[in-house]
């Protein structure tokens, strides 16, 4: 959480546009004769933008609840929650049948490295039928993801088209 507030506080891209500064007290620091700084009230910092885009990690699907979980490798940019973008979003029975898209799901509007969606009843139905919990098909679904379709906090959209295969928690 501190590097994505240090990001958003930034002059770089997902910032404030204004680079940050840091403030040194008089005897914060000594040299190597022991002697200490004066007084710096504003050092400026030299920044360097994040660049590094967000890669899905696992995907964790609750067939009970219709609650998908999906972990990044980056602090997701969720707020507002249509930072997702959910045509973008699919289940598949294999990858790049887009069956079920996720269109019309509910995204919770919260920064971090989990986004959490939330499927309607009759999405959620239809996955179970297809998924590998019982009433299913017996192959674990998978989770399509189209470039650009999630950001981080620094403005990087994924990069490529993704297949994860969900973690199924049988409806219950």
């Amino acid at each position: 959480q501190q590097r994505s507030q240090a990001v958003a506080n930034s002059g770089t891209s997902g910032g404030d546009g204004v680079a940050m500064t840091v403030r040194a007290e008089s005897g914060a620091v000594v040299d190597i004769a022991q002697n200490p700084n004066a007084l710096f009230p504003s050092l400026a910092l030299s920044e360097t933008a994040d660049t590094v885009h967000p890669v899905p990690i696992n995907a964790l699907m609750n067939y009970s609840t219709g609650s998908m979980t999906v972990t990044f490798s980056e602090i997701l940019d969720i707020t507002p929650s249509s930072n997702i973008r959910l045509d973008g979003l699919h289940l598949s029975n294999i990858t790049g049948d887009h069956l079920i898209s996720l269109v019309g799901s509910t995204v919770t509007a919260i920064d971090g490295t989990q986004a959490v969606i939330v499927i309607s009843e009759a999405k959620r139905a239809l996955a179970i039928a297809h998924s590998a919990t019982p009433g299913g098909n017996g192959h674990a679904m998978v989770l399509d993801i189209a470039r650009d379709a999630v950001m981080d906090i620094a403005q990087n959209r994924n990069e490529y088209l993704f297949n994860l295969t969900l973690q199924e928690i049988a409806d219950t």
